[in-house]
């Protein structure tokens, strides 16, 4: 008969009042009870059997769907033998335990880039494409995107707030000078950043598309034509009569590719804002005081002001090209991208990536990648390469 508090082995140091049960065979605390954290939870195993948790019966080291592995192993689900922390087919590093949702697919798995375009569950969360941008555009030293979930996300230069956007969901985001603007899914016009004439103003109506410049803003309205906004003058307010498929604005210009595929461009003559090309074109766009636009046959036409050395683009055929500060990057029919203009910030060294948008700023450009990914390149000095 043992009585607590007696040393019940004196010829044992383990044996003690007071001491530390284990799994020996030996009442080592002295309790009249040996090994007496055995099975405390009736599930036929204790803590000295590998038990990982001797108060909840639920965990025990059965293996009931015989995978090899127990719940006390990290079987996240013992009576299906296709779950098991041990299963890594794909060999991603991730099990089915982990999350992984196609364990014979290498690229699907918790950890993946979720890519936009894909139409994938690629990180296995249950929503298809989550990572990235759906659309990406310049300003002067910073950029914005659209992301897959439809969000503005603006990098880089932010002293007027041009890289702080509203939140909510927007059906495209431009981004001006020192500002930016967005059309939400109900037509509403939202703008931000820079606003000495007024140019972030939101005006009223229902648009499909915006640009923000300078000193001014202009949008589509329903009917495509333009609705411009803010000023210091040099006509960007006088507007023209014709519809728009797209707009593109400089800094005191503004340019548009009519529904008859021609260019038409109003605002500061020496900037761009006059003498552009007759002829049909696929797209349109403006950098500081020149514009260039991409004809039917994919060779790039520029104009305006001759002092900026971007308006004098390569020979070749293209399929896309941006205009920004004083630089202006197209993509080739090959897929390649070319800058030409002020390099010296290393922003016309463009990486071999398959890039289907650019986004030309001042001394930075950006591309988009069919899967929503974007690169930078240029300078970073305002953080304009630290992609979000």
């Amino acid at each position: 008969v043992f009585e607590l508090g007696v040393d019940c082995d004196d010829a044992d140091p383990t044996a003690c009042p007071g001491g530390v049960e284990v799994c020996d065979g030996v009442d080592n605390d002295c309790d009249p009870s040996t090994d007496e954290d055995a099975d405390q939870d009736g599930d036929g195993d204790s803590l000295c059997d590998g038990d990982c948790d001797d108060t909840d019966a639920n965990l025990n080291t059965w293996d009931s769907d015989g995978d090899g592995y127990d719940l006390c192993d990290g079987d996240c689900d013992d009576d299906d033998p296709s779950l098991s922390p041990g299963l890594d087919e794909d060999g991603d590093g991730w099990s089915t335990c982990d999350g992984d949702c196609d364990d014979t697919d290498g690229d699907l798995n918790p950890g993946a880039y979720d890519a936009c375009f894909d139409g994938i569950d690629n990180d296995c969360d249950g929503v298809v494409g989550t990572d990235g941008f759906l659309t990406i555009d310049a300003g002067r030293q910073h950029t914005c995107g659209l992301t897959c979930a439809g969000e503005a996300r603006c990098w880089g230069r932010n002293d007027f707030g041009q890289s702080s956007p509203p939140t909510g969901t927007f059906d495209l985001v431009d981004a001006g000078k020192y500002a930016g603007c967005g059309v939400r899914p109900d037509g509403d016009v939202e703008c931000w950043g820079y606003n000495t004439a007024g140019q972030t103003d939101d005006p009223s109506g229902t648009f499909v598309d915006v640009e923000a410049g300078y000193s001014f803003s202009c949008a589509l309205r329903e009917d495509r034509t333009a609705s411009c906004w803010g000023s210091f003058d040099y006509g960007v307010l006088t507007e023209p009569l014709d519809a728009f498929v797209e707009i593109a604005a400089g800094y005191y210009h503004i340019c548009g590719l009519t529904d008859a595929e021609e260019v038409v461009c109003w605002g500061y003559d020496d900037g761009g804002g006059d003498g552009e090309p007759s002829g049909e074109f696929a797209e349109v766009t403006s950098g500081d005081n020149y514009s260039c636009a991409l004809d039917m046959d994919g060779a790039i036409d520029c104009w305006g002001n001759e002092s900026q050395v971007a308006p004098h683009p390569p020979a070749g055929t293209f399929v896309h090209v941006d205009a920004g500060g004083h630089t202006a990057c197209a993509i080739t029919h090959t897929g390649a991208t070319e800058c030409w203009g002020a390099c010296g910030s290393g922003q016309c060294s463009a990486p071999d990536l398959p890039f289907i948008a650019l986004a030309t700023g001042k001394e930075h450009a950006c591309g988009l990648e069919s899967t929503g990914e974007v690169t930078c390149w240029g300078s970073n000095t305002y953080g304009q390469l630290l992609v979000p």
